[in-house]
């Protein structure tokens, strides 16, 4: 069986793969390929433990395989369990006589949004949506968050002229910003419904899919799950390109997270910009070519390399590391899995994502290798027009990683 590309075609951009637009999505045609090529089999156990937009458990759901996936982002967790066959049919909750809750200044809604504005989202999310139940438990209801990316994808139908560049960042200047006709709002949230379940019955063939899959908000390196638990793994960390994953749904989590917990959420999140306060100190089972990338950083004679960009590559190692430990602690003996990483570069210094990860691996005790490069594009050095400063024909590969415990 041959793996095939990992990058999204313009037909995945479309139904339910245009309800969450998501910078580091991947392909359904890959995870199609992935199962094929690790000889997954119905009722077998899947687990994407960086789920992103949910597409490793949609393909899973198509195949009758059992799945989890997993992402810290409580967004992206809401996205994936949307996207459940057991939504198709539901009934449209109601949003009319919506009782306002006045939000204060510690309420992430009054930063994108005028008092009153913030107000009627507050109490649609908290009294029609039940939104509350969102931090209830981990495993999100697929119901409920279907519901609410109703809510999200309507919401962003107003704000998409606060949207960049770059696809992490939202911008709102201190004094424009956005008011939501209520009315308006009413009936756009109406339609989004009877689209998105439209684009779930075009998706699936029923609604009678006789599978688990779950979605779970967690960070992966603390899973409440049985070691020794899951036959296969397909997932795609975070690439190391500081880009602020968090950020791209700031605007979202400003209905599930007070500015301490989204603080709190960006440092928990791989790849983050955030400097966290932890001790930066090397590990061994780090393997020799991440530590020499990390010397060659903190040697690095541009401004604030010894510093603020040394301590942001650590943590990511750091937290990958800690990660990898979870997961190897969750598959069973035998379990095999596919990982599509990229490699990037600080400066001219190339960075070798793949291969710090098969050298990791095998000094955690998994077999691992580079099965497939695919040369792609630079995405981040378009966003970041200071990329080729150092080095101008920067070459970029896609690399699929085969791991077996």
């Amino acid at each position: 069986m041959k793996l095939v590309s990992a990058k999204r075609s313009k037909k995945e951009r479309i139904g339910i793969n245009s309800w969450m637009p998501y910078y580091a999505g991947f392909s359904q045609d890959f995870v199609k390929s992935a199962i094929d090529y690790l000889g997954v089999k119905a009722n077998d156990w899947i687990i994407d433990p960086w789920g992103g937009s949910g597409t490793t458990q949609v393909v899973s759901a198509l195949a009758s395989i059992n799945s989890i996936s997993i992402d810290v982002n409580p967004v992206m967790a809401v996205c994936t369990a949307a996207k459940n066959p057991n939504n198709i049919g539901i009934i449209m909750p109601s949003i009319e006589s919506i009782d306002y809750i006045q939000c204060d200044s510690k309420d992430l809604l009054s930063k994108y949004f005028v008092e009153d504005s913030a107000a009627f989202l507050r109490g649609l999310f908290r009294n029609k949506l039940n939104g509350l139940k969102l931090n209830e438990r981990k495993v999100i209801e697929p119901e409920l968050a279907f519901n609410i990316l109703v809510l999200f994808k309507s919401l962003n139908l107003f704000v998409r002229g606060n949207r960049t560049s770059n696809p992490t960042w939202v911008k709102v200047r201190r004094l424009d910003k956005i008011r939501i006709n209520e009315t308006e709002f009413a009936k756009i949230f109406k339609e989004q419904f009877i689209l998105m379940q439209n684009d779930l019955s075009n998706f699936y063939p029923s609604s009678k899919i006789e599978t688990l899959n779950f979605s779970l908000c967690s960070s992966n390196r603390n899973l409440e799950l049985k070691d020794d638990f899951f036959d296969f793994l397909i997932s795609s960390p975070p690439y190391l390109t500081r880009i602020d994953y968090a950020n791209s749904t700031a605007i979202e989590n400003s209905f599930l997270n007070d500015e301490k917990k989204f603080r709190l959420l960006r440092e928990d999140t791989t790849g983050t910009t955030a400097i966290k306060g932890i001790d930066f100190i090397y590990s061994n089972d780090w393997g020799g070519k991440c530590l020499k990338f990390l010397e060659e950083v903190k040697n690095h004679k541009s401004r604030a390399s010894a510093t603020y960009y040394w301590k942001s590559y650590f943590q990511y190692f750091s937290d990958i590391s800690a990660s990898l430990d979870e997961i190897i602690k969750k598959m069973k003996f035998g379990a095999t899995g596919i990982l599509v990483v990229q490699n990037s570069y600080y400066k001219e210094i190339y960075i070798p994502l793949a291969d710090i990860y098969v050298e990791m691996l095998n000094m955690k005790n998994v077999e691992a290798s580079v099965i497939r490069r695919e040369e792609v594009n630079g995405f981040y050095s378009r966003i970041n027009k200071g990329a080729n400063k150092y080095l101008v024909d920067k070459k970029y590969s896609e690399d699929f990683i085969f791991l077996r415990k």
